[in-house]
């Protein structure tokens, strides 16, 4: 008599196991479905070659373990290296591939997160199709830039802190903690992020232990793994700031551009290197009209997140609206998380000018699409007749007809490919000890093809500046001269096209053409 009431309680706890682990494998088929949808549409329109600009930086850096513009991102270049000892493959192409991928991983994330906090899962496909179909998001996993792997350690910080809040592994969140360390050593205006992140991870200690003390004796762990990676990137731009490194932008810069300060002497001098680097002081020197900047960055926001018009801004506005008050009354630490996440990454793209760009708005963007399945979900639980397949067949059918009108969304980035420039400018035949100057975006892909691809050491490719441009030429008055762009040149000099280059030579022999008549006095 005594076994049955042992069965018929086993039953049931049974039954509701097999049902959590065929859930959560669904979540996982889901967002691996979503990240591979991603990788599909993405693949044809990607910068898989050597670029221009910035991304182009990156694959060099990343290639030859250098020093990238400020502030410096070490720990990206640190994995980007990793990636690129992967044989039989261009380094460029490495480095795009693994950007396309962590952006994919977002994607995958924020379902993921969506659906720790209890999103339904038709609603949380929803929104992360809207967030992957943003063209900010396109423009950022099609080129090899900084964003999407920031966006995707913070995706990484947030899940494992939600998981660990709700019942998940320690380890949870000593991965989350590694990952905003990295995060923020990166990507300095992060440490609002990191802010949030610490004071939910309080809130949730406080309630899990009242007794005073318990909850900081249990984040010193979590204090220490966040320290650990910023000490590594700290430790690797003081290591690898020397004139031996190939790509150093601080030595470049301090060289070609404008002094920065003494390398060689005291460590306090290393050190002032590194904050220069880390502060970005060579942007925040040339700040000018801040409260222009800002006004025109809360233009921007309010375009970007309602650019398809005020019946959009409005209908999208409502759903979010929903979605933090669904979300406060199930778990109010969580939406004050999400909530303290998007107010932090939005106020910091308008107040600090120094580090805002277009693409610095992703973390909010995909965090809004947080609240917004919440709302969904809301929505779908008010549906009588067939709730949920219903309503995903309505806000699927909208959401096609709300990106048909444009696409900008699936952009191509091959624009910043520069392989038919370098074809055109032959590094391969240049004289040995050629020496070639242009502005920062357009002479990264020459440093690239001069140190990665055909790896001749006897050439120098360095960034100038515009105004400096004559002077150089006088640095290097024994070696062949190339500039990318033609710029203005000493007496004496003048400029020949070579293919796309256009070489400096002394204005001995006139250049031949239509002489002047002489005429009688």
């Amino acid at each position: 008599m005594s076994t049955i009431p042992v069965t018929a309680n086993r039953a049931p706890a049974a039954a509701e196991v097999r049902a959590v682990r065929t859930g959560r494998l669904t979540d996982r088929l889901v967002a691996t479905a979503l990240a591979v949808g991603v990788v599909a549409l993405a693949v044809p329109v990607t910068a898989w070659g050597p670029c221009f600009d910035d991304p182009g930086e990156l694959q060099t850096a990343a290639a030859t373990l250098g020093i990238a513009h400020p502030p410096g991102y070490p720990g990206y270049i640190l994995l980007g290296r990793l990636i690129c000892l992967i044989p039989f493959f261009e380094p460029a192409a490495l480095i795009s591939g693994a950007n396309l991928v962590a952006g994919a991983m977002c994607m995958s994330l924020l379902y993921l997160i969506q659906r720790r906090l209890e999103v339904h899962p038709l609603a949380a496909v929803l929104t992360t199709a809207a967030v992957a179909l943003h063209d900010r998001y396109w423009m950022t996993i099609t080129a090899p830039e900084v964003y999407a792997p920031s966006l995707l350690l913070l995706c990484l910080a947030v899940y494992g802190t939600v998981g660990w809040a709700r019942g998940g592994a320690r380890t949870g969140l000593i991965g989350a903690a590694v990952c905003t360390g990295l995060l923020m050593i990166n990507r300095p205006p992060e440490i609002l992020s990191a802010a949030m992140l610490l004071l939910f991870v309080v809130l949730v200690a406080r309630s899990r232990s009242p007794r005073r003390g318990e909850p900081a004796r249990g984040l010193r762990s979590v204090m220490v793994a966040a320290a650990v990676p910023i000490l590594i990137c700290i430790g690797y731009v003081m290591w690898r700031d020397t004139p031996r490194t190939p790509y150093n932008y601080l030595d470049n810069y301090n060289r070609n551009i404008a002094p920065i300060s003494d390398r060689e002497s005291l460590v306090p001098e290393r050190v002032q290197r590194w904050y220069w680097l880390a502060s970005a002081q060579q942007y925040r020197d040339a700040r000018v009209d801040s409260w222009r900047k800002f006004l025109v960055r809360l233009d921007y926001l309010r375009d970007e997140f309602g650019y398809r018009g005020p019946v959009g801004f409005c209908l999208g506005l409502g759903v979010v609206a929903i979605g933090t008050v669904r979300l406060l009354r199930r778990d109010t630490k969580a939406a004050l998380l999400v909530a303290g996440l998007i107010l932090s990454n939005a106020a910091f793209y308008c107040l600090y000018v120094t580090f805002g760009t277009e693409a610095y708005i992703l973390p909010a963007l995909a965090l809004v699409g947080c609240l917004a399945g919440q709302g969904l979900t809301r929505l779908f639980e008010r549906v009588r007749y067939r709730p949920a397949p219903l309503a995903f067949l309505v806000c699927a059918a909208g959401l096609c007809v709300y990106f048909s009108s444009d696409q900008d969304w699936r952009q191509s980035s091959s624009f910043l490919e520069a392989r038919s420039f370098l074809a055109g400018a032959g590094v391969e035949t240049l004289p040995a000890g050629s020496v070639i100057m242009g502005l920062y975006h357009r002479v990264i892909p020459l440093q690239y093809d001069v140190l990665v691809h055909w790896k001749r050491e006897d050439l120098k490719a360095f960034a100038i500046s515009s105004q400096g441009a004559a002077s150089q030429v006088l640095r290097w008055p024994d070696r062949p001269v190339y500039f990318v762009d033609a710029h203005q040149v000493p007496p004496g000099y003048r400029l020949v096209a070579e293919g796309n280059l256009y070489r400096v030579v002394r204005a001995s022999v006139p250049e031949p053409g239509p002489q002047p008549i002489p005429t009688d006095s």
